[in-house]
């Protein structure tokens, strides 16, 4: 039958397995803050759920660990030496627009964070921050970079297993 010929199960419900889901000790962050107390108390939040976890004092600096790491998740001040969070964003976004940036500031408007999910922020925390909060903020934008690139995986397969020369003549 057909369905066999284009590698279908007896069930046409039945998905090809995707890969493993990676476990916290395989998300990558990079963490971009002057102020060495927040880069400490992320840096035990995040290692405490098993994350790798990378770190950055100004906005150069996080700039060439990303082109070097290749991180899941920045965690990336609005106030920083050298140039601001937005500014900083910006780059990122122009380096990899698919790595989820979360902002965070000590000097938190409404303004600031309208701007930055404007550029592509994924979320925005205001300081002083509730480590639960950012936890759930952290792991939310993980599960989303997971489902995307699975998504992305999906869709290679389908254009790969379904393209009009594996069609015809089978």
């Amino acid at each position: 039958p057909l369905s066999r010929r284009l590698g279908w199960s007896a069930h046409p419900l039945t998905f090809p397995k995707m890969a493993k889901k990676a476990s916290n000790s395989d998300k990558r962050s990079l963490l971009v803050d002057d102020d060495a107390e927040i880069i400490e108390s992320l840096r035990l939040a995040l290692e405490a759920q098993d994350y790798q976890v990378l770190v950055a004092r100004d906005g150069n600096q996080g700039l060439a660990l990303i082109e070097r790491e290749t991180p899941d998740l920045i965690i990336l001040d609005f106030n920083l030496p050298g140039m601001n969070g937005l500014e900083a964003l910006s780059k990122i976004r122009a380096i990899d627009s698919q790595i989820k940036v979360i902002m965070i500031t000590a000097h938190g408007s409404e303004k600031v964070a309208v701007e930055a999910m404007k550029q592509g922020a994924e979320d925005y925390v205001p300081k002083p921050f509730d480590n639960e909060e950012l936890r759930v903020v952290v792991r939310r934008a993980l599960e989303r970079t997971q489902l995307q690139r699975e998504h992305r995986l999906l869709l290679e397969r389908v254009e790969r297993d379904f393209s009009f020369e594996n069609l015809i003549g089978q």
